[in-house]
C-alpha cells in the first residue's frame, strides 16, 4: 500500500500540525513513529502508524518507499549525550535511507541562521541535511523556521510553579519566533504544491523574554519575574538540567550566534500564530 505523503517525525509539535492537517484535507498519510506510543491516537484519526528507529536506514528505506511525498523531520536527540554528533549520525541515517529512492518531492524542516559550522548545535545539524537533501536531487523545499515558541513551553510552565521565567537571552532581547502548529500548516501546502527552494516562516511580530514574561503574567494572573541567566552560569545551568558538557558547548555556540548576528529571512511567511495565543493555549487549551 503507497501513502500520498509520509511524515517522518509525524508525533511532534510541526508533525502533528502537518498531519492534522493532511487527513482534514483526506489525503493518504502515512505517520513515522519511534515509538507505539501514539499508534491508536493517529490510527483513529485515519493515519497509517510505523515505528522505526531513526538509525536504521533500511527500515526508513522501506517506509520511504512507500511515499509520493515526504516530510522529513530530524527528531531531536537526547541533550543528556552528545546531542549534536546524534543528530549528525541521525542525518546520515536519513541519506542512506534515501539512496535509490526518488519521491515526487521532500519538504524538510530547517532552522533561521543554519550554516556549514560545528558546535552550534541544530544550526549545523541542518545545514548539514539541508545539504544532503540538495545532493540526494529529489525537488526539495526547505523551511527555515524561526525560533520555536515550543522552546518557551519548559521554562513557562516552571515560572507558573516558582515565578519565576529564565532566559539565557537579555529581557529585551526580540527576535522572530513562530509557533509549530503554523510550521506544520505551512508544510502542508508546500507538500501540495510544486514550489522548490528555501522558505522562511515567522510570526507576525518579534518578542523578547520580557514579553514571555508579562503575557504569563496575564494568563496565570500571577507576578512572573525575569530570572536572567548571566553567561557565565551558562554552563552550570545547562548541566543542571540535564545538558552533557558537549551538548552544552553547543549549545552555547548556537545561543551566542542568535545574540549576536541578525537572520535575515528572505520574503518570510507569516503565521497567524501570536507568543499570547500560544501560551494561553499550552496553559488554558484554547
Amino acid at each position: 500500500m503507497r501513502s500520498n505523503f509520509v511524515i517522518l517525525g509525524g508525533t511532534g509539535h510541526i508533525g502533528s500540525a502537518l498531519s492534522q492537517q493532511l487527513l482534514k484535507e483526506n489525503q493518504s498519510v502515512l505517520i513515522i513513529g519511534h515509538s507505539k506510543e501514539k499508534e491508536k491516537l493517529w490510527k483513529d484519526r485515519g493515519a497509517r502508524f510505523e515505528t522505526a528507529d531513526i538509525l536504521d536506514s533500511e527500515a526508513l528505506n522501506k517506509l520511504f518507499k512507500q511515499a509520493h511525498r515526504l516530510f522529513i523531520l530530524n527528531p531531536p536527540a537526547d541533550p543528556g549525550k552528545d546531542a549534536e554528533a546524534q543528530e549528525r549520525e541521525q542525518i546520515g541515517s536519513i541519506l542512506s535511507a534515501l539512496n535509490g529512492i526518488r519521491p515526487e518531492k521532500i519538504v524538510m524542516a530547517s532552522t533561521y541562521g543554519a550554516r556549514d559550522e560545528k558546535d552550534i548545535f541544530d544550526l549545523g545539524t541542518l545545514y548539514a541535511l539541508e545539504q544532503g537533501l540538495k545532493a540526494h536531487g529529489s525537488p526539495l523545499a526547505i523551511i527555515r523556521s524561526a525560533y520555536y515558541m515550543s522552546n518557551l513551553d519548559m521554562p513557562a510552565q516552571m515560572a507558573a510553579g516558582d515565578g519565576k521565567f529564565s532566559t539565557l537571552f537579555p529581557a529585551d532581547f526580540k527576535l522572530p519566533m513562530v509557533a509549530p502548529e503554523d510550521i506544520g500548516q505551512f508544510a502542508a501546502q508546500l507538500l501540495q504544491n510544486d514550489q522548490q527552494g528555501t522558505f522562511y516562516i515567522q510570526a507576525m511580530q518579534e518578542y523578547a523574554p520580557q514579553d514571555a514574561a508579562r503575557v504569563l503574567t496575564n494568563i496565570l494572573n500571577k507576578n512572573i519575574q525575569l530570572n536572567e541567566i548571566p553567561e557565565k552560569e551558562w554552563p552550570a545551568y545547562l548541566q543542571q538540567g540535564g545538558f552533557s558538557p558537549a551538548t552544552t558547548r553547543s549549545f552555547i555556540g548556537m545561543t551566542k550566534l542568535t545574540l549576536n548576528e541578525k537572520f535575515e529571512a528572505v520574503s518570510p511567511h507569516i503565521g497567524k500564530t501570536t507568543l499570547e495565543k500560544y501560551l494561553k493555549r499550552l496553559f488554558l487549551g484554547n
